[in-house]
């Protein structure tokens, strides 16, 4: 895009300059009007390339099938909308009827595959009653695809920010549920066709030293030595949504392992640790404890 004759816009002022003063003062706006305008081309040509370059390189392709053709000249024939007002919309229609038919082509259940359609005719695209909502001749058409209409762009670009949230959020949920899933850890629990149980690893437990439960931290006052707060480590621990047996990570080597009955003292199926879950008087918390106390027999042979 180019100026044709740069030297006619300024005319006008030309034929009232008289002076030469006039007419030097008018050669330099001329010169700076058409640089700047020359400046405004070039911006509108990179904007278009940009734009050319986004629809041809990042966008997806979505061909409008036969049955789609048919299906718009059946909408149009019927006086359906967009066609119910007697106008020609065929192509803002195979926009929206080819968008809807790719989404159904993949999973459109997925957040990620909705889509928003932008256009100020709410005369076709609306019953002119609602204009926040498509036509039920649309809709019909639409059959639940996760579309939604907007007037403006503006109104879509603030749509597709919360969608893009929804999206960020699902997936931040999604990560989560990867990240805390186990199978089940028992031998006896099954969904069905060989499918363990499996659950999710969705709260944490302090650990302790079993050895720090048979010392008593008033003791330290006897010396007069300040009472120092425990460091409690934290570990993830959940239950089967089958079977409902505890599952945690081990604090000793990391691996999950379960516990049938807490009442009791357990080995971690990986590593053999000794660990019992109890309530802990000192924090009020139940906690999983580790069993670090050697044994007299043990002391006995390593004395030896």
């Amino acid at each position: 895009m180019t100026l044709i004759n740069p030297s006619q816009l300024l005319l006008p002022i030309q034929k009232i300059a008289k002076s030469d003063k006039v007419q030097h003062l008018s050669e330099e706006i001329k010169a700076e009007y058409i640089e700047e305008l020359h400046k405004a081309i070039k911006s509108n040509e990179d904007h278009i390339s940009n734009v050319a370059d986004f629809l041809l390189n990042d966008c997806q392709n979505v061909e409008i099938s036969e049955e789609l053709k048919l299906k718009i000249f059946d909408q149009s024939t019927g006086n359906k909308a967009p066609f119910h007002n007697k106008k020609n919309n065929v192509a803002d229609a195979a926009i929206l009827f080819s968008a809807a038919e790719y989404l159904k082509k993949i999973d459109y259940w997925d957040l990620d595959d909705s889509a928003i359609f932008v256009s100020n005719n709410i005369v076709d695209f609306t019953d002119g009653k609602n204009d926040k909502v498509f036509h039920p001749d649309i809709l019909a058409q639409l059959q639940g695809t996760s579309i939604q209409y907007e007037r403006v762009l503006p109104g879509a670009l603030k749509l597709s920010n919360k969608i893009i949230l929804d999206i960020e959020e699902y997936h931040k949920q999604e990560a989560w549920l990867e990240n805390n899933y186990f199978n089940c850890q028992t031998h006896y629990c099954t969904i069905g066709g060989g499918e363990l149980g499996y659950g999710h690893l969705e709260y944490e437990i302090a650990v302790k030293s079993l050895r720090e439960s048979f010392v008593d931290p008033r003791q330290m006052l006897l010396f007069d030595l300040p009472i120092l707060p425990s460091k409690l480590k934290a570990i993830r621990i959940g239950k089967c949504y089958i079977c409902g047996t505890t599952h945690f990570d081990c604090p000793i080597c990391g691996e999950i392992t379960c516990v049938e009955d807490k009442s009791l003292k357990f080995e971690c199926t990986e590593c053999a640790a000794k660990l019992e879950i109890r309530y802990d008087p000192e924090t009020k918390l139940e906690c999983l404890f580790i069993d670090d106390i050697e044994d007299e027999d043990s002391a006995e042979d390593s004395e030896e």
